[in-house]
């Protein structure tokens, strides 16, 4: 008889610290909404232009190039 009195009172025991456990339990999961990506399009467009600005210095010095040949043949015709 002793043991089903001793038995219901752990078992009572082990309700009542489940119990309490799930009230103290944190979460594991986040239940914040996180915000939303908003990428920098100013910080994007810097770089957009500084490899369009490249780009362009590339082709002018290619442009000067051959503006400068150019003008040697003309030079070279006109002496003859």
């Amino acid at each position: 008889m002793s043991s089903k009195l001793l038995d219901r009172k752990w078992k009572s025991r082990d309700q009542e610290i489940h119990k309490q456990r799930l009230r103290e339990v944190k979460s594991a999961v986040r239940t914040l909404q996180s915000t939303p990506y908003h990428p920098n399009p100013v910080a994007r467009n810097q770089k957009k232009e500084a490899m369009l600005e490249s780009m362009l210095k590339q082709k002018l010095i290619s442009l000067q190039d051959a503006t400068l040949k150019l003008k040697g043949k003309i030079v070279y015709y006109w002496k003859r």
